[in-house]
């Protein structure tokens, strides 16, 4: 994909999420997803096992309840983390394989 492509649909995607009042929630993934990179969490990984320890996840996604942070959020920050966590949650390198 061309570069004035990708900033056009950029572009695109802030101005829907201001319209929808979104703006701020795409700076907080921004800055949660810059912390987790510095500790070599892999995202993806990460916000899967974050959205599984929500309460009443099938309730949120069928859009019949507000999403509510997991009990023990503080283990989801990269310096709580347990150690089998932080494994499970590491990206991938070479070194790994």
């Amino acid at each position: 994909m061309s570069t004035k492509r990708s900033r056009s649909l950029k572009q695109e995607s802030l101005a829907e999420n201001k319209e929808l009042g979104l703006e701020h929630v795409q700076e907080k993934f921004d800055i949660i997803f810059a912390v987790l990179r510095q500790h070599n969490i892999d995202e993806e990984r990460w916000l899967d096992e974050y959205c599984r320890a929500c309460p009443d996840l099938e309730a949120v996604m069928a859009g019949q309840k507000p999403a509510q942070a997991p009990a023990d959020f503080e283990k989801f920050l990269p310096w709580n983390m347990p150690d089998e966590m932080r494994r499970r949650l590491q990206k991938r390198t070479i070194a790994h394989l």
